[in-house]
């Protein structure tokens, strides 16, 4: 946290507060800069033609099935 505070002469003080967050760079960062990669991805994926789109929503089922299971 920094803090600027104005002398008890000054004719127009000014406050300033700035308070910064230790978890930013660390983690909130990292998982949006993933979201942002595989928004991409899947952004890719829907732009091709709807057979190979359901060719892997398919995949996709099939291997979660597996994983379940």
């Amino acid at each position: 946290m920094q803090r600027v505070l104005p002398s008890p002469f000054d004719r127009e003080p000014k406050y300033a507060v700035t308070v910064t967050d230790h978890f930013w760079h660390w983690l909130y960062l990292p998982v949006a800069a993933l979201t942002e990669r595989v928004a991409r991805l899947v952004g890719r994926l829907q732009q091709g033609r709807i057979s190979i789109y359901l060719l892997y929503s398919f995949v996709t089922l099939i291997v979660t099935l597996l994983l379940v299971h």
